[in-house]
């Protein structure tokens, strides 16, 4: 009984994910409070927080574990991996979160940091140049080469590049010096990565209930970006948009349009 239970467990958290999102992001604000007014509150009392997160999720249901079930008595294998995501994206990150697995088990050196608030431009030599070679190298970064301590000994072209190449991928901005804020980036744990790989492999595995349709509207925040989409004629629309800042947030969510606003009345910010 418990090795069945764990089972169906297991296999709901493969498909539908092991977090409800909205108890964790409908519970990190407040609503506004307005000078004079009474605090907004629930019906049980509670302080009112904020809807960020308004998407309904799909989940288990009676024949998807009548399915799990029935799959018990043959080869589970091609079952589990029936029920995962089955898009690009969910592999890369499954194969990526073994690359860094493999990696957390060498014995990457730490950075040695400069100081003083140092910035050092290429042909600087410092005993951090070798070491960060051997990270570099160690993580595909940069090309091996033999006895790395004597070829970076100072800040070459390609060592340069290779940070470059770092700081683009961990949003840092590219810069022509390396400064302690780069090396402390350089020199976070394997676990760092590992778990903003599981974070968005868990995301992937949340559905939305609302079918899309052959024409519908997708909003990037995080890229500033609309995207409309109508499958019937294979045809995109892209344009910048505005979004909302860390204090007034862009809120999430999934639902039919059902008016648009042209010319809308607007005061630039």
């Amino acid at each position: 009984y418990n090795l069945t239970s764990a089972f169906l467990n297991y296999a709901c958290l493969i498909r539908f994910g092991c977090i409800t999102p909205q108890p964790f992001l409908n519970t990190i604000e407040d609503e506004e409070r307005v000078p004079g007014r009474s605090v907004p509150r629930n019906p049980d009392g509670s302080i009112k927080k904020k809807i960020f997160y308004d998407v309904p999720l799909k989940t288990f249901d009676s024949d998807f574990l009548s399915t799990a079930l029935n799959n018990i008595r043959g080869n589970l294998t091609p079952f589990l991996e029936s029920i995962q995501p089955q898009g690009t994206f969910y592999t890369r990150l499954q194969q990526e979160y073994l690359r860094i697995d493999s990696l957390e088990k060498l014995d990457i050196p730490q950075i040695p940091l400069l100081g003083n608030d140092m910035l050092l431009k290429k042909g600087s030599a410092h005993a951090a140049f070798p070491v960060m070679a051997q990270r570099l190298i160690a993580t595909g970064d940069l090309p091996a080469v033999e006895n790395p301590d004597s070829v970076y000994a100072t800040l070459t072209e390609d060592l340069l590049e290779a940070v470059n190449t770092f700081r683009e991928h961990n949003y840092i901005s590219k810069n022509e010096a390396i400064g302690d804020h780069t090396i402390q980036a350089l020199n976070r744990p394997m676990s760092f990565y590992k778990d903003m790989v599981r974070i968005n492999l868990e995301r992937l595995r949340w559905q939305p209930q609302r079918e899309k349709g052959s024409k519908y509207v997708s909003v990037n925040i995080a890229a500033f970006m609309l995207q409309a989409f109508d499958t019937d004629t294979d045809s995109v629309l892209e344009m910048r948009i505005c979004c909302g800042t860390l204090r007034n947030r862009t809120p999430l969510l999934s639902s039919a349009i059902t008016y648009m606003d042209l010319n809308p009345y607007w005061n630039v910010p």
